[in-house]
């Protein structure tokens, strides 16, 4: 057995308090987590897309994370821009993320060989900056290696993770290719889908056809009326989702 512990919108330079609590969440997942956990992070590390943001927010949670942890990252739309509202492209936002946080092609598979499970990412973030705006694109080139990746993997677990949210209409949430996407999760098999951008905290079982969806919250900031920080953990035994609860971060 295994955790996926999901965390995002982690907005890193929004404040000293959000910057804190990044570290106060890098902290407790390596104490209360043992080897062999995978972290899914869905985007929005930084508030704007400024090479001091993404070195720091490398500093404060992935560098400790990736000390222990297989840790799997995904930009969100402030990780590409320099725009405090993160919208519009910038060259220089997507280089530094590049550097500091992951360079990787999308979508970028991890394989959890034991376990039988896979994971998918995707940038929903869109590099060529065709929606000039909050929202996000997965366009067909993603969709159609996604489609493949999925039966490749037929018989395990499989994870899919973005930053957009997949069926939210509101003008700043809509993901361009968000249907097609949704049709291809639900007829090839994706098991589990992670995605972050709301910050609001969801689980969504059955919905457009597939077994598990989970929307993050804001990972740096407390949920409505609380105090105290919280995420979710999956449990996979064998490939079979065993258990979804929120794991709470104790107050310092």
């Amino acid at each position: 057995m295994f955790s996926i512990v999901h965390i995002s919108d982690i907005h890193v330079g929004r404040s000293s308090k959000e910057d804190a609590n990044a570290s106060a969440l890098a902290r407790h997942i390596l104490d209360r987590f043992p080897p062999g956990t995978v972290v899914v992070v869905t985007g929005d590390l930084v508030q704007r897309g400024m090479r001091g943001q993404h070195r720091r927010a490398a500093d404060l949670l992935l560098r400790p994370l990736r000390e222990r942890f297989a840790v799997l990252v995904c930009p969100g739309n402030h990780d590409y821009t320099l725009n405090w509202l993160g919208s519009k492209l910038s060259a220089d936002s997507v280089a530094a993320y590049r550097e500091f946080v992951d360079d990787v092609s999308f979508p970028h598979v991890h394989v959890v060989e034991d376990e039988r499970t896979v994971f998918i990412g995707l940038d929903s973030a869109d590099p060529q900056d065709r929606v000039w705006s909050c929202g996000g694109l997965i366009d067909g080139r993603q969709v159609a290696r996604l489609t493949g990746l999925l039966a490749e993997h037929e018989g395990r677990l499989r994870v899919v993770y973005f930053h957009h949210h997949p069926f939210m209409l509101r003008f700043w949430m809509v993901m361009v290719g968000a249907s097609a996407l949704l049709r291809a999760l639900a007829s090839h098999g994706a098991g589990l889908v992670l995605f972050g951008h709301r910050h609001w905290s969801q689980e969504f079982r059955g919905t457009k056809g597939v077994p598990l969806m989970l929307s993050s919250g804001k990972s740096t900031v407390p949920r409505w009326f609380q105090k105290e920080l919280s995420f979710r953990v999956v449990e996979v035994d064998a490939g079979r989702i065993a258990s979804v609860y929120r794991e709470t971060v104790p107050k310092s």
